[in-house]
């Protein structure tokens, strides 16, 4: 009785083989496909990689001249020119205290003399009309005589003249010193108002530009930091941007190994096609076709490790790339304003703008305070001009008076009443002259109490004041346009960051497609371990023969430069095979020496 088998009949070796040349075919027309477009797509990434790069260069340049000191293209750091106006307005506040202190004693003591010549004035009142009676009765009484005296009527003349002089002198002297009085009420009122806001002024001037200061040096610091982190950024793209061209590199080494194994597979089949017919071992066909499973598949495996290696550094590399720069515009946006405070620069530029508008404010009223000063040293002048013009009349009523004296004794017994009228006449002009003498030492209190108004040093310190306004007023223009120069910057580079950011994206999406391949290439190295595994059972009864065509795959596809690299992933010996024929030119399948 025959045995029955007991599973299906061996496939016969030849129909094996040509099997598996079939299925070795099929996958180097899958791997084909595969391929078909990835050297565009290496060559599309390297190409773009040079304006990625380019363009994240030019956000980081645009980023340190935005954050530079100036901001708006000047080398000029506000801080460093606030610093001396702030040590200047220190030094004209304290001047301008001290100055205002002086100033409301010197009025206080002008007002105090002005009132005391006022009173003078008031005393004198009655001098023109004494002298005025003193005249008419002398005229009188020369009449009454026999023989009227010409030097008495002139004397009666002079006396009621003087009286008319005498009353316009002190009339304009209580004048001025009306006008004094006044003067001095306006400039005190100037002061004293000056006074009750000088130390709220002062304190919130300093205040805010001490804090405009402070802020500009933070300010100053962050700008520093962005300008550091601009350099860094620099070095770190140019690191991402080698680091793609590495990942592209082994992208394009990847390819080259697939198309290597492509053309392995075409050869080999090519090869047994040619001697299929003239063989009388098949088994060592599939001998052969076992090794260059074994040698694709192990090539495939490490194509893919190496591609899906290439793909994660590329995408990690570009992101790297765009996260830097991404980086860098938002500290440059914090710097510009992004937070909920507001842009710091503008706070600086509305610290330095308070500041100055109290400025103004406090110049307004040094202004007032310095013309009042003004006007009350003008009516001093005013008064010493009467006050010196008063005193001349005093001598010259005295002078008529010794005048009228000699006239009476001229005029022998009848002269007598006429006598008694000079006398009182004299008496009268040694009042005028004591009165004008204690209205000049008034006038002299009050001209040294005026020289300490310092009306000299108020108009200087309202030209430094109204330098100090000018200065601050240029820094907060300056501050402005640097302002606006860094939300212009902080613009441009959000626009320029998107922009980079969606190119990035765009060319990870198109290098990322190339993992489709590595999924197919998994599967292709599923299948030649399957087509490997199948050749080499089938080769089994000729076990020294399949060992032989193992090893003449390893020496007929590989070059010399390769055989060791491909000996230690197949397992393979490098040696030598005895009747095998090294491979021929035609079958040195391609120039690259580092396909693992």
């Amino acid at each position: 009785m025959e045995a029955v088998p007991s599973g299906p009949a061996p496939e016969a070796p030849a129909a094996l083989l040509e099997a598996t040349r079939a299925q070795l075919r099929g996958v180097a027309e899958r791997l084909a496909a595969l391929l078909d477009g990835s050297e565009d797509v290496f060559l599309e990434a390297g190409h773009r990689l040079g304006a990625l790069e380019g363009r994240a260069r030019g956000m980081v340049d645009a980023a340190r001249r935005a954050a530079g000191p100036g901001g708006a293209g000047s080398d000029a750091d506000p801080a460093a020119e606030l610093a001396p106006v702030l040590e200047r307005l220190a030094s004209y506040l304290g001047e301008s205290r001290a100055g205002a202190t002086r100033q409301r004693e010197a009025l206080q003591g002008v007002g105090a003399r002005a009132d005391v010549l006022a009173a003078a004035g008031g005393a004198l009142a009655d001098v023109p009309r004494t002298l005025r009676a003193l005249g008419v009765n002398t005229r009188i009484e020369n009449c009454r005589a026999a023989v009227p005296n010409a030097g008495v009527e002139t004397v009666a003349s002079d006396v009621r003249r003087l009286a008319d002089e005498v009353e316009a002198r002190f009339a304009a002297m209580v004048a001025r010193a009306g006008e004094l009085a006044q003067a001095v009420g306006a400039a005190r009122g100037a002061a004293e108002a000056f006074a009750g806001r000088e130390r709220a002024w002062s304190d919130r001037m300093l205040g805010d530009t001490r804090q405009a200061l402070t802020a500009l040096r933070a300010l100053a610091a962050a700008q520093a930091r962005v300008v550091a982190g601009a350099a860094d950024a620099s070095v770190g793209i140019a690191g991402s941007a080698a680091s793609v061209v590495v990942g592209l590199q082994g992208h394009d080494a990847t390819r080259q190994i697939l198309e290597h194994v492509a053309e392995v597979l075409r050869a080999f089949d090519a090869d047994a096609g040619e001697t299929a017919g003239r063989s009388p071992e098949p088994a060592a066909w599939l001998a052969e076709a076992a090794g260059v499973c074994r040698l694709t598949g192990a090539q495939v495996g490490g194509a893919r490790a190496r591609l899906l290696e290439a793909l994660e550094g590329i995408r990690e590399s570009l992101r790297a790339m765009a996260s830097r720069a991404d980086v860098l515009g938002r500290e440059l946006g914090q710097v510009a304003g992004d937070g909920a405070e507001g842009a710091p620069i503008a706070r600086v530029e509305r610290g330095v703008g308070a500041a100055t508008g109290t400025l103004g404010e406090h110049l307004a009223q040094t202004r007032a305070g310095a013309d009042a000063a003004r006007r009350v040293a003008e009516a001093v002048g005013g008064i010493a001009e009467q006050v010196r013009a008063t005193r001349a009349i005093g001598h010259a009523v005295k002078i008529i008076a010794l005048n009228a004296l000699v006239e009476t004794e001229r005029a022998g017994v009848g002269g007598r009443v006429l006598a008694v009228l000079a006398r009182e006449i004299q008496v009268v002009a040694a009042e005028v002259v004591r009165r004008t003498d204690e209205v000049s030492a008034s006038l002299d209190a009050i001209t040294a109490a005026a020289a300490a108004l310092e009306v000299d040093r108020a108009a200087a310190a309202a030209s430094e004041g109204e330098a100090l306004t000018e200065a601050m007023g240029a820094l907060v223009a300056r501050l402005g346009a640097q302002h606006l120069a860094l939300a212009e910057g902080t613009r441009r580079l959000r626009e320029d960051s998107a922009a980079l950011r969606r190119e990035v994206d765009e060319v990870a999406a198109r290098l990322e497609r190339q993992l489709e391949i590595s999924r197919g290439l998994d599967a292709l190295e599923r299948e030649l371990a399957s087509a490997g595994a199948r050749a080499a059972e089938g080769a089994g009864a000729a076990a020294p023969a399949a060992r032989a065509g193992g090893r003449a795959a390893l020496e007929r596809y590989t070059m010399s430069s390769e055989r060791d690299v491909h000996a230690r992933v197949t397992g393979e010996a490098a040696t030598p095979v005895a009747g095998v024929a090294a491979p021929a030119a035609a079958h040195d399948l391609g120039a690259n020496v580092e396909l693992f």
